[in-house]
C-alpha cells in the first residue's frame, strides 16, 4: 500500500464498494431495476470504478494483481448468478474486463497513486 494518511480509510472504502457490487450481482430482486442504460455499461462502470479506486491506494507493481482479483470476483459472481435465479453471462465478464482494463490504463498512464495526490493537496491548502 502506499504510504497514505488515510490509507485505512480509503481501503475500506474499496472494500464497501466490492461488498456492494457483489451483493448487487448476486440480489434477486436487483434483476429486474432498469438502469435507463446496457447493465454492460453498468458492469464495465463498476468494475473501472473498483480498478482506479484500488489503484489510488496500491502502487503500479500491484495493478496486475488488483485487476486478475477484479477479474476473479467478477467471474465467480457470474457463476454464483446461475444459483440464485440470475442469468449468468459471458458478456457481463467481458464488460467487467473492459471496466478493469480501462481502469488499469488509466491508472498506469495517469491517475495511479491518486489518494496520495488528493491527501497532499487537501492536506496543504
Amino acid at each position: 500500500m502506499l504510504p497514505l494518511r488515510f490509507g485505512r480509510t480509503w481501503l475500506l472504502i474499496g472494500w464497501l464498494g466490492v461488498f456492494t457490487a457483489a451483493a448487487a450481482s448476486v440480489a434477486p430482486g436487483l434483476a429486474e431495476i432498469q438502469l435507463g442504460f446496457s447493465d454492460k455499461i453498468g458492469h464495465a462502470l463498476v468494475y473501472f470504478l473498483l480498478m482506479l479506486w484500488f489503484a489510488g491506494i496500491y502502487r503500479r507493481q500491484r495493478y496486475l494483481l488488483i485487476a486478475a482479483g477484479l477479474f476473479g470476483l467478477g467471474v465467480a459472481l457470474e457463476l454464483v448468478q446461475a444459483h440464485v435465479g440470475r442469468d449468468a453471462s459471458a458478456l457481463d465478464m467481458a464488460a467487467n474486463l473492459t471496466g478493469i482494463g480501462i481502469g488499469f490504463g488509466l491508472a498506469w498512464h495517469a491517475l495511479g497513486g491518486w489518494c496520495a495526490k488528493l491527501e497532499c493537496w487537501l492536506l496543504t491548502e
